[in-house]
C-alpha cells in the first residue's frame, strides 16, 4: 500500500512499515512498482494483526474494561466481578454482529 504523507496514516501505519508514504509523483511512483514487485502477500497477516488489535469493537472493550473497574475501584465492588461480567457481554455480543 502507498499514500501521500497524510499525518493519521504517516504514524502508525508507515512508522511501522505497514504502508509506503510518498510526498511526489516520482516516489509514489517509486513506492507503487515496488509494492507490485513484492506482493501484498508478504505484509498482509502484520497488517490484518495490527488492524485487528486497534478495531473499534477492540478499543471499546478495553475502554469499557476500564470504566468497569474504576466504577468497581470507586464503589467498593469486586473489579474482577466487573470486568468478567463486561467481558462476557462483549463474546456475546461480538457472536450476534460484526462492525467493520
Amino acid at each position: 500500500m502507498v499514500s501521500t504523507p497524510i499525518p493519521d496514516i504517516v504514524s502508525p501505519y508507515g512508522e511501522k512499515g505497514l504502508v509506503r508514504i510518498a510526498a511526489t509523483v516520482p516516489e509514489f511512483v517509486e513506492a507503487i512498482e515496488a509494492t507490485l514487485r513484492e506482493g501484498f502477500a508478504p505484509k498482509q497477516a502484520e497488517i490484518d494483526t495490527f488492524l485487528r488489535e486497534m478495531s473499534w469493537d477492540e478499543t471499546w472493550r478495553r475502554m469499557q474494561l476500564l470504566i468497569d473497574e474504576e466504577l468497581a475501584r470507586t464503589r467498593g465492588t469486586d473489579g474482577d466481578r466487573a470486568a468478567r461480567t463486561r467481558t462476557t457481554a462483549v463474546e456475546e455480543e461480538e457472536e450476534t454482529c460484526s462492525i467493520i
